[in-house]
């Protein structure tokens, strides 16, 4: 007790924050109805239908589809045969622990002399971030949880770990491959075989566990899915969260699907050119984390509210890293939109409120703080020994 009272009071509140949330998640699912704010049941759905050969990508009645590649159906065909409540629980609890494991690795790589209040403010704002995801079961949280050890393990110079890490993203939702993509620019040695193989592997693994046509079949559909599941136009309650809210609201105008995929591949190639041109720098890896995680989400596939919790280590990370009053005045009004969206959301009718893209716009603030951490290492050369490319911010 004494050591925890003699920590400073942020840190205490950050560890503090955290167990409240895990407590009260856990709780509210084993006392909730289980199909209470969960998609828990979509997984589980999956896995029965896996096992049963049937088909992954069909529409469900009451219900919202199935939208992951065949492995993460698949990887659910033996918890599906769990108790609902033990299922919801338990991918919730491996998903948070995995998720605070890789910051503790994030910290350790790349920012070891951070104080302990600087920890706390750190744990404070990421705890809030991480709710919508970890209290409804998304695995947004497993996709955040490996793109922190992706980046740890590339920090450490654990390429191949990296490279695996880099391929569970891609195999978890496809689009998330973007971390690993920007990372073949940077650290292609050793990482790109590893993250190829890991792809192949992962991807593969569907084959041993069921007939080749069933899988062959499962894919077929599951690239269908993906090419007509465009909700630009879909109800309001379903459009995507990015930056087309923008537009949207500004101008009254729906961007079109071919004008929104031309979008998000130019936001892809800029990110390329942007760490290309870096790539040697000492931000190196920090930039393809940050460009990587504002991709995913300001201009990603389908990005939904939730889908914001893929920056929820990232944001205050960068805004707590800026340098200049101005960089990280922006950086720290894009971490209060991501906040503010959050805790709205705890309140009936905040629909009108999100739908203004005060996430997407977040997000984007932060690209000053990145920006000011590349000028203020200009003229720092990377390291020449094993560890070149993977020095912190």
């Amino acid at each position: 007790m004494k050591t925890f009272l003699a920590w400073p009071l942020l840190f205490r509140c950050g560890l503090t924050l955290w167990f409240i949330l895990i407590v009260a998640v856990a709780v509210r699912v084993a006392v909730d109805r289980p199909t209470a704010q969960t998609v828990v049941p979509i997984y589980r759905a999956a896995g029965v239908r896996w096992t049963a050969g049937d088909d992954l990508y069909e529409p469900v009645v009451h219900g919202d589809v199935y939208r992951n590649p065949p492995i993460v159906a698949a990887a659910f065909s033996l918890p599906a045969r769990l108790p609902v409540v033990v299922l919801a629980i338990g991918l919730r609890l491996a998903s948070i622990a995995l998720f605070l494991w890789g910051m503790v690795r994030i910290r350790r790589s790349f920012v070891p002399d951070w104080s302990l209040g600087r920890i706390g403010g750190w744990l404070v704002v990421s705890a809030i971030l991480v709710i919508p995801s970890f209290n409804n079961g998304q695995l947004n949280v497993l996709i955040a949880a490996a793109a922190l050890h992706a980046a740890a393990a590339a920090k450490r110079n654990r390429r191949i770990e990296a490279g695996f890490w880099a391929a569970l993203l891609t195999a978890i939702k496809v689009y998330p491959a973007a971390v690993g993509l920007l990372l073949l620019l940077v650290i292609p040695k050793r990482f790109t075989p590893a993250f190829g193989l890991g792809i192949v592997v992962l991807f593969g693994l569907p084959f041993l566990l069921h007939d080749t046509d069933s899988v062959l079949t499962c894919y077929a559909n599951f690239a269908h899915c993906s090419v007509v599941d465009c909700r630009i136009y879909a109800d309001i309650s379903r459009v995507p969260r990015d930056w087309t809210a923008l537009p949207r609201l500004i101008f009254g105008a729906v961007p079109t699907p071919e004008q929104t995929h031309a979008v998000s591949l130019a936001a892809a190639a800029f990110c390329a050119a942007v760490v290309l041109r870096f790539r040697r720098s000492p931000e190196a890896l920090s930039l393809v984390w940050g460009l990587s995680t504002i991709w995913m989400t300001a201009f990603g596939p389908a990005t939904e509210m939730n889908t914001y919790s893929l920056a929820a280590a990232f944001a205050p990370f960068a805004a707590l890293r800026a340098v200049g009053r101005i960089p990280t005045a922006l950086a720290w009004g894009g971490v209060a939109l991501l906040l503010a969206t959050v805790l709205r959301g705890m309140f009936p009718n905040d629909r009108d409120f999100h739908l203004c893209g005060p996430q997407a716009v977040g997000m984007l603030l932060l690209l000053p703080a990145i920006a000011s951490r590349l000028r203020a290492s200009a003229g720092t050369p990377a390291e020449s020994t094993r560890e070149s490319h993977t020095i912190a911010w």
